[in-house]
């Protein structure tokens, strides 16, 4: 994969769900994986019981985003060390608290191919910057 390119995922794919509580909210939450590494490619958020609100509409396009940037060879720990955290090191919003989930997670068998991808969307950040399985179509 080229610098900039983004890696596509299949029309129809494995997609594990669970659900988590942030900040008094609750949330769905999807991933998807690369199905030759295992390393995640995109994540989905949901508010529970508030389709169409302003929290769900910030959730799912903060996801959106994180996807993409999972898609052009970001690592889930690059973009989780992006995102603001409160004074006691925990996540700030409802995607930091999903990728701090997901970082707890092994990491993918192919660390070797995942060095090799380019580099996350945009620069790094500075020093204070701070289931169940269904098919996707």
């Amino acid at each position: 994969m080229g610098e900039g390119t983004r890696q596509r995922l299949p029309n129809r794919r494995p997609h594990e769900t669970f659900e988590f509580e942030h900040a008094g909210v609750r949330y769905s939450a999807g991933i998807g994986r690369f199905q030759e590494s295992g390393a995640i490619a995109e994540v989905f958020l949901n508010v529970s019981g508030k389709a169409g609100s302003a929290i769900d509409v910030l959730a799912r396009d903060s996801a959106v985003l994180a996807s993409l940037c999972f898609q052009h060879g970001a690592a889930v720990d690059m973009v989780r060390h992006a995102l603001v955290r409160n004074s006691d090191g925990s996540a700030s919003s409802a995607l930091g608290e999903l990728l701090d989930r997901l970082s707890r997670e092994p990491p993918a068998d192919d660390e070797a191919a995942s060095a090799t991808r380019p580099p996350p969307c945009g620069p790094p950040p500075s020093a204070d910057a701070v289931a169940t399985s269904e098919p996707v179509s």
